[in-house]
């Protein structure tokens, strides 16, 4: 498949979706190489993996190994283990994947995910990760992480966290956690201040 192709599925994918970002669209409209989709993927990442994702996915599903060489080259990767870059797993993924030093992780679905290091890692839906050292880890859904040594949770909405170290917890919304050692959790009051 020509990239022509690739941008006209992607470029379709974009403009039938109520959340797309005018600006971000405009961006990849203008690309003419999968080295310039790339460059609008990182840029754009936070969008593409939350208020987007549903076609995110889809693309990446249909579309990747025809890019994943580009891809690999600025540093994102789907359903693969890396050591840096910009990564993004779903249901598709291996049963777990480990991710070391300073890659940036967005787990969907039902993705599994180990974190060593000084990884970020975002999760959603029902997505689950053990994270240790000092990752940093921001949970929303019915997420769930198992943190250990120094790492750093921000938990929301229903989000679960069980922390087994001297981990650092903000929690807000309804997240459930279950501490056995903690340095810190902090949330924020009740009833704002006026």
């Amino acid at each position: 498949m020509t990239y022509v192709s690739l941008k006209k599925d992607i470029s379709t994918q974009m403009r039938n979706s109520k959340s797309c970002c005018p600006v971000g669209y405009a961006a990849l409209l203008r690309t003419r190489d999968a080295e310039g989709l790339a460059r609008v993927c990182i840029k754009y990442w936070a969008d593409l993996n939350r208020s987007l994702w549903p076609q995110f996915q889809s693309l990446l599903r249909k579309h990747y190994f025809e890019v994943r060489d580009t891809f690999h080259a600025y540093g994102i990767f789907y359903n693969e283990s890396s050591d840096s870059g910009y990564c993004v797993v779903d249901d598709d993924a291996a049963p777990q994947l480990s991710f070391h030093r300073k890659a940036v992780v967005v787990a969907h679905g039902s993705a599994s995910v180990l974190l060593r290091d000084n990884v970020s890692a975002t999760l959603f839906d029902q997505a689950r990760a053990i994270a240790r050292d000092t990752s940093r880890v921001t949970a929303f859904g019915y997420s769930s992480v198992t943190a250990y040594d120094s790492t750093r949770i921000r938990a929301h909405d229903n989000a679960h966290v069980e922390s087994n170290g001297t981990t650092t917890i903000f929690s807000a919304d309804r997240a459930t956690l279950s501490v056995t050692h903690a340095y810190r959790i902090d949330s924020p009051p009740s009833h704002p201040s006026p």
